[in-house]
C-alpha cells in the first residue's frame, strides 16, 4: 500500500511540475492503446521486444482540405530490458498547412515489487509550411494571398512517465516541454504569418479484467489538456476473444464515438481499424477512417511472451 502511495506522489509532483510546459497539440488517434510511445516517450521499449507501428487516418473524407495523419514508430528494448529506445515520424495535413516531425524516444525501466515503473525523454525536429502555391483564389493576383510557400523550424523536448503491471498501467506525459513558435518571413510578394504551440499534457491508464479463459475485458481512460479548449476525457472499453480478435467502443467528450476492430493474425503481427462518429456539424461527411499495423520481433530463444493488453 505505501509503495503505491510514493507512485502516485510521483505522477502528482510530475504534473505539478510541468503544468506551465507549452506543447504543441500531439497527434490524435483512435487507437493509440496499441502504440503509446506516440504521446509517451516512456514507453518505448515495454513490449520486450522490437516493435513497430504504423498509423494512418483520414477524416472527413471527399471534403476539400480534410485532416489526415500518418504516422510510424519503432522501438526495442536495450541491455538486458533496462533501457528502452525508439524513433517516431509523423506527418499531419490540414487544408494547406503541413507538418513533418521526427523525435528520437529513450526510456528506463525501474522494477518495482509489484511492477515496473518507467521514466522516458525524447527530442524533436519538426517542419511546419504553408503551400500558398496550392491554392486556387477567385481572383487571380489577390494581394492578401502570398505568391510563395512558407516553411520553418522548431526543436522540442519532451518527458513522461508509465507505471504497469502485467494487467494495469498508468501514464502520463508531456510530450512537448518547450514552446513552438513558427515564424514565416519574405518581402510583400511572399507574406510572413507566425505560429505558437499549445499546451498539451495526458494522463491516461487501464485495467484488464480476466472474464474467462477465452475472454478478457479492457477498459481504458484518457485525460488530455489542451490550452484554450476544454478538458477533454476519453473512455473506452474493448472485449479479447480467444487472445486473438479485440473489439471495443470508446467516447471522446464532446467529439465522437468510435468502433474498433484489432485482429492478432500471428503473435508478431496485427492489423486494425476504427471509424469515428464525429458530433461536428460537419459529421454528414463520413467521420474518420483509421488503419493501424503493428508488428513484434520477439526473442524466442528465452520463451519470453507478453500478451498485447496495452
Amino acid at each position: 500500500m505505501k509503495q503505491e502511495l510514493k507512485i502516485s506522489s510521483v505522477f502528482l509532483v510530475m504534473m505539478l511540475l510541468v503544468s506551465s510546459a507549452f506543447a504543441q497539440q500531439e497527434i490524435q488517434h483512435t487507437q493509440f492503446m496499441w502504440d503509446q510511445s506516440s504521446i509517451n516517450p516512456a514507453y518505448v521499449g515495454f513490449k520486450e521486444s522490437l516493435s513497430g507501428n504504423l498509423f494512418m487516418r483520414r477524416q472527413w473524407l471527399g471534403l476539400e482540405g480534410a485532416p489526415s495523419t500518418e504516422n510510424f514508430s519503432v522501438h526495442s528494448p536495450l541491455a538486458n530490458r533496462q533501457l528502452g529506445a525508439g524513433l517516431l515520424v509523423w506527418h499531419d495535413q490540414i487544408g494547406i498547412s503541413e507538418r513533418l516531425a521526427i523525435r528520437a524516444q529513450g526510456a528506463y525501466n525501474l522494477e518495482l515489487s509489484r511492477g515496473y515503473l518507467r521514466f522516458g525523454l525524447s527530442a524533436q525536429l519538426s517542419n511546419w509550411s504553408v503551400q500558398w502555391t496550392n491554392t486556387n483564389p477567385d481572383q487571380a493576383g489577390d494581394e492578401s494571398i502570398p505568391q510563395a510557400d512558407l516553411s520553418d523550424n522548431a526543436f522540442n523536448l519532451g518527458f513522461g512517465a508509465f507505471y504497469h503491471t502485467d494487467r494495469t498501467y498508468i501514464g502520463f506525459a508531456a510530450p512537448q516541454l518547450l514552446e513552438e513558435k513558427y515564424e514565416y518571413m519574405g518581402d510583400q510578394n511572399q507574406g510572413s504569418a507566425q505560429m505558437i504551440g499549445a499546451q498539451a499534457l495526458f494522463l491516461n491508464g487501464g485495467h484488464v479484467f480476466a472474464i474467462s479463459p477465452k475472454l478478457d475485458l479492457k477498459s481504458s481512460a484518457m485525460l488530455r489538456y489542451i490550452s484554450g479548449a476544454p478538458l477533454q476525457l476519453d473512455l473506452s472499453g474493448s472485449v479479447l476473444i480467444k487472445n486473438q480478435l479485440w473489439t471495443g467502443l470508446s467516447y471522446r467528450h464532446l467529439d465522437a464515438i468510435s468502433l474498433s476492430l484489432q485482429y492478432l493474425v500471428t503473435a508478431e503481427l496485427t492489423i486494425g481499424y476504427a471509424y469515428d462518429w464525429t458530433f461536428s456539424q460537419l459529421q454528414g461527411n463520413g467521420g474518420a477512417h483509421e488503419i493501424f499495423i503493428g508488428f513484434d520481433l520477439r526473442k524466442k530463444k528465452d520463451g519470453f511472451y507478453h500478451p498485447r493488453f496495452f
